[in-house]
């Protein structure tokens, strides 16, 4: 099943400021299976606000009569009246310097791609259409509405 491995993955990253020299602890929790709540010491818990607590009846019921159709990565939604130019060209140029740290063999051939053609390579943007990614990641602080 597409996307499953988005459902699997728990990790934790860390971004440190290159100006303030903070750090900024990233971590992913992955989303329920598909009809599964998630379960610990037997007991099925969900986030209400900044709490996690015990699941309610209703919750779970939707949980277990989602459909296995529409497993959606909300990250990936296209924010439809976006655009590059709601994106910051700094924030781009930072990404284009980072990017040959993870695909090394791409170091060179990065410099004659398009701004569109990076963001695509980088699946921060999917056929040039600005995703919630996109802007979460790269947009101008008044870009945030179109989220």
């Amino acid at each position: 099943m597409k996307g499953l491995n988005l459902y699997l993955t728990y990790r934790v990253g860390e971004l440190i400021g290159s100006d303030s020299k903070k750090v900024v602890w990233i971590i992913h929790i992955p989303k329920h299976l598909p009809r599964k709540p998630v379960l610990a010491h037997k007991v099925g818990w969900q986030r209400i606000g900044d709490s996690l607590t015990k699941i309610t009846d209703e919750r779970e019921g939707k949980i277990l009569t989602e459909p296995f159709y529409k497993i959606e990565d909300w990250s990936a939604m296209i924010c439809e009246d976006a655009t590059i130019e709601d994106l910051e060209e700094e924030a781009i140029n930072i990404a284009r310097e980072n990017y040959p740290s993870k695909f090394p063999e791409k170091k060179t051939e990065i410099a004659s791609w398009s701004n569109i053609t990076f963001l695509n390579k980088a699946k921060i943007t999917i056929k040039g259409k600005i995703t919630r990614t996109a802007i979460l990641l790269l947009g101008k602080p008044e870009s945030e509405y179109l989220l």
